[in-house]
């Protein structure tokens, strides 16, 4: 059996939507979120170690 760290890959790209637009359509019919600037829905991600 494989350990975690071998079964896992974290890659950070500047847009979800590729990986995420066909799925989001064909489950529930509906396009990927776009962010808009002062939305108020800000996250802020926190370096936890």
């Amino acid at each position: 059996m494989k350990n975690f760290d071998e079964t896992i890959r974290i890659v950070r790209t500047e847009s979800a939507a590729f990986f995420a637009a066909d799925f989001l359509c064909e489950s529930f019919g509906s396009t990927f979120p776009v962010p808009h600037n002062n939305c108020g829905l800000t996250i802020y991600f926190s370096a936890r170690q």
